[in-house]
């Protein structure tokens, strides 16, 4: 049986960043509530916004759930 329709998927997720200052790839959650620090150099990768965190990193893929 096909439960595909009837468990709802969803719409957040974990993301790979990597930092435009150090490299550094992390992950962090798609809809982070506090600001996303690099845990090297400490930039910002992530600003919470209403619904899903704005990534100021560059987004490498997004981690399988």
């Amino acid at each position: 049986m096909d439960h595909s329709g009837i468990i709802p998927k969803a719409r957040t997720h974990f993301i790979k960043v990597k930092c435009k200052a150090c490299n550094n790839q992390q992950n962090i959650f798609s809809s982070a509530s506090r600001i996303v620090n690099c845990n090297v150099c400490g930039a910002v990768l992530a600003t919470p916004t209403a619904n899903h965190a704005k990534i100021e990193g560059e987004i490498v893929k997004a981690v399988d759930q």
